[in-house]
């Protein structure tokens, strides 16, 4: 039996707090915004895989791969200008 995908207060709140602290928060609530919505609509179809918590995983962890490359490279180029 699947069971839908549903977005939970608790889950919510641990969402907000990880965008809130992100280097990249354009990007990850883009991301986050589309695979919510391609979730729903799966969910809505009743065509829920095991296989869809991979993809949403693979999408926060190419942001995040972005996100912290991006932060590291600013951080170089800071400590480059003030030298």
């Amino acid at each position: 039996m699947h069971r839908p995908f549903t977005d939970t207060t608790s889950a919510y709140t641990a969402r907000a707090q990880y965008v809130d602290g992100h280097p990249e928060q354009p990007l990850l609530a883009l991301v986050m915004r589309e695979c919510t919505g391609w979730l729903k609509n799966v969910a809505r179809r009743g065509a829920e895989k095991e296989s869809d918590k991979y993809v949403m995983m693979a999408s926060v962890n190419l942001v995040n791969c972005i996100a912290h490359s991006t932060a590291k490279r600013r951080r170089i180029l800071q400590r480059g200008a003030s030298q």
